[in-house]
């Protein structure tokens, strides 16, 4: 049996498992529900973009998945170090264990990015805006100086002034990354755009929303999990998440984007798309790998703290 098949049977074998379980509250499936069916989705992804086009994120760029892996729970547990001061989310019924509750930290964001890659990935395979284009229009990176310190100012501010300026955090940090990867050399949506191309903006999105979908209907049906309590746009809601904060999922998956394209410049500029597995760059910034752990590491350990201490409401005894 071909691994991509191996990948789809125990993906959905794990998903509906996990799902029969937790619908009778048994633990860990209950309490530790939206890990598994994130891991099941993932894998199952991956699997079908295999058997449509014989190349994978996990099959065939195995090292970039890990990779991956490492830089997204990271990179989720700086936006939890910003929502202490946004204070947009809080985590309920989560496991009094230490060991265990950092498990589900560390594997539960270690997702995120796998998410909305593996989804952008087979949206693409699929092709679904591949004919849209639009006018090509010229750029200059030198221009972009002013944009990046309007997008740390501008980041900065929604921190201080978190109560109306909060779905912006969505946003700015793309006003910092994108301008960035444009005098870098690196690819960025202004780079896709400006050449008539808006289907990479599109799969993006598109991944974003559906990742925001499942996040929330997977998350609603956990033990484990997190609530809204925002400022304002509470009402309605669909699952725990106001109707509203959906189109910040598309904006997440975007900056998301952009951020592990920014990464990519400083190995070569080698991403996890399939066709940037070449270099472009002539090698790997020194200290680059060492410098990526000892960040991940610190942000991690600063992070679970300030979790533990401000984010949590309540913990159960698993």
């Amino acid at each position: 049996m071909s691994v991509n098949i191996i990948f789809i049977s125990v993906g959905f074998i794990v998903y509906f498992v996990s799902s029969f379980f937790a619908s009778f509250e048994i633990d860990p499936f209950y309490r530790l529900y939206y890990i598994f069916t994130w891991y099941s989705y993932i894998f199952i992804v991956d699997g079908i973009i295999y058997s449509i086009k014989r190349n994978s994120l996990i099959i065939s760029r195995t090292s970039e998945f890990f990779y991956m892996l490492f830089v997204s729970f990271g990179w989720w547990f700086l936006f939890e170090i910003f929502n202490i001061f946004l204070k947009n989310w809080s985590y309920v019924m989560l496991p009094y264990d230490n060991s265990l509750r950092y498990f589900g930290y560390i594997f539960a964001y270690a997702t995120v990015l796998p998410a909305i890659f593996e989804t952008s990935e087979l949206i693409e395979t699929i092709g679904i805006f591949k004919k849209i284009k639009t006018k090509n229009f010229k750029t200059n990176p030198i221009k972009f100086d002013n944009i990046i310190w309007a997008g740390i100012l501008s980041t900065l501010f929604v921190l201080i002034i978190p109560k109306y300026l909060f779905p912006f955090i969505w946003f700015f940090p793309l006003l910092i990354t994108e301008p960035l990867n444009l005098k870098l050399g690196t690819r960025s949506f202004i780079r896709e755009i400006s050449g008539g191309n808006m289907e990479k903006v599109l799969n993006i999105s598109l991944a974003g929303l559906i990742c925001g979908l499942l996040w929330e209907f997977w998350n609603f049906k956990s033990g484990a999990k997190w609530v809204y309590h925002l400022p304002f746009l509470n009402e309605p809601k669909l699952f725990e998440m106001p109707v509203y904060g959906y189109i910040g999922f598309v904006f997440f998956a975007l900056e998301c984007y952009s951020f592990y394209n920014l990464l990519s410049y400083f190995k070569k500029g080698i991403s996890w798309e399939e066709d940037t597995q070449t270099p472009i760059f002539k090698e790997t910034k020194k200290y680059f790998y060492l410098i990526i752990i000892v960040s991940v590491i610190l942000i991690s350990i600063l992070s679970i703290n300030l979790i533990d201490k401000f984010t949590v409401k309540t913990f159960t005894a698993f």
